[in-house]
């Protein structure tokens, strides 16, 4: 089992439950603010600054980015169960 993180400091890191140990790292051009698991539990949608990531949860590749207008930032987004569309708020 393992436990995902979002930070201010642009990562994402994955931890195993058992051992605490840190087993993969990723780095985002701004701060992740938002982490979401799909209905399915195949994508993971990411908030990192002006953008929105979709993960492949099983080898953490980017699948789509989207970079949205300069808002503030956004703060969290949403995949909708179909998969066809998100939602994202922020500023």
């Amino acid at each position: 089992q393992q436990i995902l993180t979002g930070s201010e400091d642009k990562t994402i890191r994955t931890w195993d439950v058992r051992t605490l140990a840190e087993t993969r790292c990723l780095t985002f051009d701004g701060p992740v603010t938002s982490v979401q698991t799909s209905a399915g539990g195949n994508v993971l949608t990411v908030a990192a600054g002006n953008d929105v990531h979709f993960l492949d949860r099983q080898t953490m590749r980017v699948i789509k980015k989207h970079t949205l207008p300069d808002v503030g930032g956004v703060n969290t987004a949403a995949l909708h169960p179909s998969g066809t569309s998100f939602v994202a708020g922020g500023g």
